[in-house]
């Protein structure tokens, strides 16, 4: 029995050229000739002529076919293109963020009064000596 996705790919791509070979009747088939069975439900795996099964043969043209064998490439160059898209765009998210953390510690000071970090924009004053936080300046200056 052929599956949905085999059927499917059958017939987007191979409409116009024989699928089947009857041993039986000598003769190729193209999909919309072949007959179905519909007590077993299976579509696509009859002779038209003497409704001997064909499936093993339909089966050799998936796999042989060069359209389908074109077409599975394309998709998989398709999927693989995306892949790298998301792996390219989810690498500039890292490179941002991590540019975004750098920055952050660049401009951060250490106190040299208390040694803690002094983050950005929090009352901070730049002395050659190094940097200090406001309320511990004003404890430095009150000590002198």
């Amino acid at each position: 029995m052929l599956s949905e996705a085999e059927v499917a790919l059958l017939v987007r791509v191979c409409y116009d050229h024989e699928v089947a070979f009857c041993d039986k009747c000598q003769k190729a088939y193209r999909l919309h000739k072949l007959g179905s069975d519909i007590i077993g439900g299976d579509r696509f795996n009859r002779c038209g002529r003497c409704r001997t099964s064909v499936q093993a043969s339909v089966r050799a043209h998936l796999q042989e076919c060069p359209l389908i064998r074109a077409e599975l490439s394309d998709r998989r160059y398709a999927e693989t293109a995306k892949v790298s898209q998301q792996l390219i765009d989810a690498s500039h998210v890292q490179i941002a963020e991590s540019r975004e953390r750098i920055q952050y510690r660049l401009n951060a000071g250490i106190c040299v009064a208390c040694r803690n970090v002094i983050p950005p924009g929090q009352g901070l004053y730049r002395y050659p000596a190094g940097g200090y936080h406001v309320h511990c300046l004003e404890e430095e200056t009150k000590k002198r």
